[in-house]
Parts: C-alpha cells; sequence; structure tokens
C-alpha cells in the first residue's frame, strides 16, 4: 500500500490557506487560531504518512500486524489532536472556532485528493 501525499497535501494546503486568509481579511485576531488549525492539519498528515510507511515496510512479514499498526496509529493521532486541541484553546488561549474551522477545510480536502479513484489505496 503506497499513499500518495502530494495531492493530499497539496489539496490541504490550499483549503487550509484560504480559510486562512479568509480569517486574515475579516479577523485579523483569529490568524493565530487559524495558523495552529493549519498546522494541526499538516501534523496530522504527517503522522498519518509516517505510520503507513512504517505498516507498508511490516506487511511484507506480517499483515496482520501491519493492520494493527494502521489501527493504533489511528488511535494515537485521534488522542494527540485531542490534547492538542485542549492546549490549543486552553493553555494557549486561542480562539476554539477559527482553529475548528481550519481544521475541519483541511479535513475536507481529503475529499478533493480521493476524487476518481475507486477505492482509498489507488
Amino acid at each position: 500500500m503506497r499513499l500518495n501525499l502530494k495531492p493530499l497535501l497539496v489539496w490541504k494546503l490550499i483549503f487550509g490557506g484560504l480559510v486562512l486568509a479568509s480569517f486574515g481579511v475579516f479577523s485579523p485576531m483569529s490568524v493565530p487560531a487559524s495558523s495552529y488549525g493549519l498546522l494541526l492539519g499538516l501534523l496530522n498528515v504527517g503522522l498519518l504518512a509516517l505510520t503507513v510507511r512504517i505498516a507498508d515496510a511490516r506487511a511484507m512479514k506480517d499483515p496482520q500486524q501491519s493492520v494493527w499498526i494502521l489501527y493504533v496509529s489511528a488511535a494515537i493521532r485521534f488522542i494527540a489532536l485531542a490534547v492538542l486541541f485542549i492546549v490549543g484553546i486552553q493553555g494557549l488561549g486561542l480562539d476554539p472556532m477559527p482553529l475548528v474551522l481550519t481544521f475541519v477545510a483541511m479535513q475536507f480536502a481529503q475529499i478533493m485528493a480521493l476524487r476518481g479513484k475507486k477505492r482509498l489505496t489507488d
């Protein structure tokens, strides 16, 4: 299983950049929170790429363990993102709305990256 990150990363940067620019124009005080949301989205993709690479290397020796690596990585990413959202909102005092909206917009980029594919591994 090979994950082609370039289109996904480009779409995430486009979506996140548009939301960040919108906050910059309409609510400049929200730019730090939106930037933090953008960084969380990029961190999520980076962790996904890393664990897919690890699972891919392990798949030749033990396919079952490869699947477990992907499951555990999903749980770790979910927990890490939850903690980082709390750190951003509570610890750094960032406005939750721009932070979450930027992150969610970047997740919609996943749909654009999957256009024309019949399955996730294409």
